[in-house]
């Protein structure tokens, strides 16, 4: 596969954050289908799986492209295995795509396990608070759940104002039309200006009048 990704490498302007694992195989999982000729039908393809938050041109043709110039970087080539015909067998797309399955395998395994734990601690304290054990305690635990939840709504602001006015900067930078070069009429040396209007006004006709309407 010809690799297009080159002279696809992201502005300083692009998404703020990295790319989730999720994201990565989802983007990876559609170069694989699609090439990384045709950005149009990998970006659309993969628009659907981006996290919470993300700004509208998170998935654009540039970043996708620009995404996935950083995963071949980021990843040795394939050692040359051939079958039985010669062919090469295994891909640096293989490769990209089976390392990031394993990582988004190994996510989930560890969110299932925070899950669980975070369930085993919140049924240990709703029995102590049914059994009473817990009932001088409810005022502080109150007070730290409420700080808690302010923190992550304060966080969770300043994270959409950030992502928000990167976008907007990217596109004031889309938006702001090219600049066309100026030309410069320099007068002769010594000319003043009406002698200038003089040398472009039109020859006057010799029949004193607008050739039109004659």
């Amino acid at each position: 596969m010809t690799s297009g990704v080159g002279k696809h490498k992201m502005l300083n302007l692009g998404p703020t954050e990295p790319w989730s694992v999720r994201e990565k195989l989802c983007l990876a999982s559609s170069v694989m289908r699609s090439g990384d000729q045709n950005w149009v039908s990998v970006s659309r393809a993969i628009k659907p799986f981006s996290e919470a938050g993300r700004p509208p041109d998170w998935f654009s043709q540039k970043h996708c492209a620009s995404q996935y110039s950083e995963l071949l970087e980021t990843t040795e080539a394939p050692k040359r295995k051939r079958g039985e015909k010669g062919e090469v067998v295994e891909t640096i797309e293989d490769v990209i795509v089976r390392r990031l399955t394993t990582e988004r395998i190994e996510e989930l395994k560890k969110l299932l396990r925070d899950t669980q734990e975070k369930y085993r601690k919140l049924k240990k304290e709703v029995d102590l608070i049914q059994t009473g054990q817990l009932d001088t305690q409810l005022k502080e635990l109150w007070i730290d759940v409420s700080l808690k939840k302010k923190q992550d709504e304060e966080e969770a602001e300043q994270k959409r104002k950030a992502t928000e006015t990167a976008f907007q900067a990217r596109q004031a930078l889309k938006n702001t039309p090219k600049r066309v070069p100026s030309v410069t009429v320099r007068s002769p040396l010594g000319a003043s200006p009406s002698s200038l209007e003089a040398q472009t006004d039109p020859p006057p006709s010799p029949h004193g009048h607008c050739p039109a309407a004659g």
